[in-house]
Formats: structure tokens, C-alpha cells, sequence
């Protein structure tokens, strides 16, 4: 028969186990982009850009993940007929000065998120998500663009 202490430490151990472990966070987020596209070709079977986009983003869950940061993206995008793809890394910089990076991949029907960096509070982040264009607002100069996507998904931290 176990000892008292020996169930006591048992039980100890479990508990510290278990806030040891990275605990999956949730987060909801809409961020709103302004940015440039620059093509390097175009035509009825191949367009190919780039875009740089600088934005803000609000969290939406209660956990206010991701709240006020300040985001700068670059990507590539390639149109063809019956496809459409774009891809990039975004620098998400929190209101404390820490940041994360983050890896987006849009296909047709598909839009992936993952985080690949993160410093301080956010270093080793692992989790990612879905994104979608809920608004996206007619050009204001030639060569710009504007929108918010809102982004939904979690994301874990090492403890």
C-alpha cells in the first residue's frame, strides 16, 4: 500500500505536469492592412506580384491575444487561370515591445496560418488557423490596396 506521502508527491507531480505542459490558447483576431503591389509580370495566363502591407490588429476573444499589435507583412502572389495563390511572412510587434512571425498560405479555397517565431512572452510559439477578407475597400492610389481579415485559430507557448 502506498505511503501518504508517496500518493501526496504523486499528485504533486501530476499537477506540476500538467501546468508544465503548453496549454492550447484560442485566438480571434481581425486585422486591417494598407499596403503596396508591385507586378513583376501580367496577362491573361500569368500574373506574378509582390506586396508589402503595414496594418493594426484588434482581438475579439476575451483573452485579448494579440490585441493592438502593430503588423508588417510581405508576400508573393500568382494568378493563373483556375488558380490563385499567395504567400509571405507577417511581423506581428506587441504593445511591449515583444514580437511573433507568422507564415500565411492562400490558396483558391484555402487560407493557412502558422507562427514560426516569437520573442519574449512569445518565443516558442507553435499554432496557427484560418483567415478570411472580410472587407476589402476600392484602391486610393494606383499600386495600393487596403482591407481587414479577420483570423481565427490557437496557439501554444512552452511554459
Amino acid at each position: 500500500m502506498a505511503s501518504r506521502k508517496s500518493v501526496v508527491a504523486i499528485a504533486f507531480g501530476m499537477i506540476a505536469f500538467a501546468f508544465s505542459a503548453s496549454a492550447e490558447q484560442p485566438y480571434d483576431i481581425t486585422t486591417c492592412f494598407a499596403g503596396t503591389v508591385t507586378v513583376l509580370t501580367a496577362s491573361d495566363e500569368l500574373t506574378v506580384t509582390s506586396s508589402e502591407s503595414w496594418g493594426i490588429t484588434q482581438s475579439h476573444h476575451e483573452n485579448k491575444a494579440f490585441d493592438n499589435t502593430s503588423v508588417h507583412c510581405v508576400g508573393i502572389g500568382l494568378r493563373m487561370p483556375g488558380k490563385s495563390i499567395s504567400s509571405g511572412y507577417c511581423k506581428y510587434l506587441d504593445p511591449d515591445g515583444d514580437f511573433l512571425v507568422g507564415r500565411y498560405e492562400n490558396g483558391s479555397t484555402e487560407r493557412k496560418w502558422e507562427f514560426v517565431h516569437g520573442t519574449g512572452k512569445w518565443n516558442g510559439i507553435t499554432g496557427g488557423g484560418t483567415n478570411e477578407a472580410v472587407t476589402r475597400a476600392k484602391p486610393i492610389t494606383p499600386g495600393t490596396y487596403q482591407f481587414c481579415s479577420r483570423a481565427t485559430g490557437t496557439y501554444s507557448l512552452p511554459k
